[in-house]
């Protein structure tokens, strides 16, 4: 009787191992996907604020061209 009750909790107990298992492989596969997610965005953020400095800096000349003609 003892015998049989323990090895349906070994069943449970390896069941639930198995499942805790595949949780934490998930949540890291989770985490790692994400930390890569934010470095994709934070590299095209950084593209494109490249791109508005460089659009400042050549408003910047005209501006500069417009004022020497005027004054």
């Amino acid at each position: 009787m003892i015998g049989r009750t323990f090895r349906s909790f070994r069943g449970i107990i390896d069941l639930a191992t198995v499942v805790l298992l595949w949780w934490l492989c998930k949540r890291t596969w989770r985490r790692k996907e994400s930390a890569e997610r934010l470095r994709m965005i934070i590299k095209e953020k950084d593209e494109k604020i490249v791109g508005l400095l460089n659009q400042i800096d050549e408003m910047n000349k005209v501006l500069v061209e417009r004022h020497k003609l005027v004054a």
